[in-house]
């Protein structure tokens, strides 16, 4: 019998958060004309992201707080109108959101500490958490009455956007995510994962049967290439490979379905599909680009955030869907580490 996606990644999570309360967080819009963004650490965050988010309306990037001791003085940034705080209080009087590039499972208590004071949260990244550490997020958050938005940055990039509309009923999604080696923890390569289950669950309208899974660990004591299948009741299958052993940087995700498939490059931000002649079939199929605009992606993200905050919009991505995406990498990961062959 096949198994509903609630029972099949964990009954009392999933429960626990549909049944949150409604009169708070997450289904209540708070009065703000402006969003005061302060940035939750200062690694992998530069100048693009500064202009990304200044061409935002409604959204004023005030500054920083380093995480790491010896950065913290206050001070403004140079050739910029923003600031660098020293004070975690100042800075949390300064912003009404948080923007984290990086989140870490250290500062995990830092950013409970950060809904508690009535803090929104927006996660760049693929978060590092664990499924019961997710939803304690997402649970005090909903007792503040305060958002969290995972990015999903996938569902901005121009060329998937354009893509998606061409999507119809998916029989076969392949993704492969490779990226050079840093660093030895294992959810790195599951990581790599998320934003493509995401797709997928908003892609294929059906629940979950089957996960399987299995993991190399090639120069480390974990998993550095991880691949994994998971069926779909409706006959769906979604294959994922991730390495963390290239020489490249590569992210892409092809669409299979009848008389139709589409191919995603992330990376580069680009999509083909293939255009084929029905009434004539001897002639040869080709291939052609899919038109995709230069988008503003870390500021439409941000504004759908802000829309969600202000506006109480659907998010592009619910909290709920993050939170079975991260469930789903937790399992592959326990999977892949486990017998290191496919389990059922």
């Amino acid at each position: 019998m096949p198994i509903c996606i609630y029972h099949f990644l964990n009954l009392k999570f999933c429960a626990k958060i549909a049944n949150l309360p409604k009169e708070k967080g997450y289904f209540c819009a708070k009065s703000v004309e402006m969003l005061k963004i302060g940035v939750l650490g200062t690694r992998n965050f530069g100048e693009e992201k500064i202009v990304g988010l200044n061409k935002v309306e409604s959204v004023q990037l005030v500054g920083f707080f380093p995480l790491d001791d010896h950065n913290r003085k206050e001070k403004p940034l140079p050739d910029t109108s923003l600031f660098i705080f020293s004070s975690f209080d100042n800075f949390c009087e300064s912003v009404d959101t948080i923007y984290i590039p990086e989140p870490e499972t250290e500062h995990f208590d830092v950013l409970i500490q950060l809904l508690k004071k009535s803090k929104h949260l927006f996660f760049e990244q693929a978060i590092t958490f664990s499924a019961k550490q997710s939803f304690r997020l997402i649970e005090t958050a909903s007792e503040a009455g305060v958002h969290i938005q995972f990015g999903h940055l996938f569902q901005y990039n121009p060329a998937f956007v354009e893509a998606k509309k061409r999507i119809n009923q998916p029989e076969l999604i392949v993704s492969q995510s490779l990226v050079t080696p840093q660093g030895q923890h294992s959810k790195e390569v599951v990581n790599q994962f998320i934003d493509d289950m995401v797709v997928a669950l908003l892609t294929v309208p059906s629940e979950i049967k089957k996960v399987q899974a299995t993991g190399v660990n090639v120069i480390g004591k974990t998993p550095d290439v991880i691949h994994a299948k998971i069926e779909f009741i409706n006959g769906t299958v979604l294959n994922l490979t991730g390495s963390r052993i290239s020489t490249v940087q590569h992210h892409q995700t092809e669409f299979f379905e009848k008389d139709n498939y589409i191919k995603v490059d992330f990376t580069r931000q680009k999509a083909i599909r293939l255009i084929s002649n029905l009434e004539h079939p001897e002639i040869t199929a080709q291939f052609e680009e899919i038109t995709a605009k230069p988008t503003n992606t870390i500021g439409s993200a941000m504004k759908n955030f802000y829309n969600t905050i202000v506006h109480n919009k659907e998010p592009k991505v619910s909290v709920y869907t993050s939170f079975k995406a991260i469930q789903l990498a937790e399992q592959i990961l326990d999977k892949a580490t486990g017998s290191g062959n496919f389990d059922e």
